[in-house]
């Protein structure tokens, strides 16, 4: 059962009265630097897609809260059977002081045979390389996510989180998010039903399943990505149900 929202009639903002927002009653759409897309519509102009032959990246008619299904074409070398969707643009660059947060949701067909790079990355049309980033990653026949931050074609931060305690499994929404605090440290948070209105306590995968501390940061452009290759001699597929990125200003 929803509950009855809290209603604020004066509004609210997290700006402080002396600035050109603060007494305006309503948050500062500003405050951060933010994307998202909840796919219940596809703006292909914001984004670059990259696909294999006959793979594809397109909107699913009638797909619950708007979903994005990523089909790979069965091709040799598998690290070239990509589905990419990638922002046009790059614009995030990350600062030590600043927070920096990915976040998506996504369903995989096979828990086993797809290959994933989901997280903020160089700009690229090869997502299986990559030299900049912070993002979470999985080989194929992986038992767990591999969260990292990347600088300069080198891993400067890694951990790993077994699907045993993050419940990642086929045909199963999962929730995959990327925070980096402003204070050093990588905050990685993975499982089912994380984000919305609906959480259970006592079912849900509460707070980060893991961090770990990179010893520098990327200082190129990074950019929204959802990436995947097959991982297999076999087309397979995925649904992304929401992209989002922000960064502290």
């Amino acid at each position: 059962m929803s509950s009855t929202p809290m209603r604020v009639t004066a509004g609210f903002t997290q700006d402080a009265p002396f600035q050109p927002l603060g007494l305006i009653g309503q948050p500062d759409p500003f405050f951060y630097a933010t994307f998202f897309d909840d796919f219940m519509s596809y703006l292909i102009g914001e984004y670059t897609v990259t696909v294999n032959t006959n793979g594809t990246v397109a909107a699913v008619a009638g797909g619950v809260n708007g979903r994005m299904l990523f089909t790979t074409n069965a091709s040799t070398p598998l690290a070239a059977d990509i589905a990419e969707l990638q922002t046009i643009a790059a614009t995030i660059v990350m600062s030590a002081t600043k927070k920096t947060a990915f976040l998506c949701r996504m369903q995989a067909a096979s828990s086993s045979a797809p290959v994933f790079q989901l997280g903020l990355i160089q700009s690229t049309a090869t997502p299986a390389t990559i030299t900049d980033g912070m993002v979470a990653t999985r080989a194929h026949s992986a038992t767990g996510w591999v969260f990292s931050m990347h600088k300069g074609s080198a891993v400067v931060g890694t951990v790993t989180v077994p699907d045993t305690v993050s419940g990642y499994a086929a045909a199963t929404d999962i929730d995959i998010g990327m925070v980096y605090n402003g204070r050093g440290d990588v905050l990685c948070y993975m499982g089912a039903g994380l984000i919305g209105q609906t959480l259970n306590q006592n079912t849900a995968v509460l707070g980060p399943v893991a961090r770990f501390t990179p010893t520098s940061l990327p200082t190129v452009a990074l950019a929204p990505t959802l990436a995947m290759q097959s991982g297999a001699a076999a087309s397979t597929t995925a649904t992304f149900d929401l992209l989002y990125a922000a960064q502290e200003r």
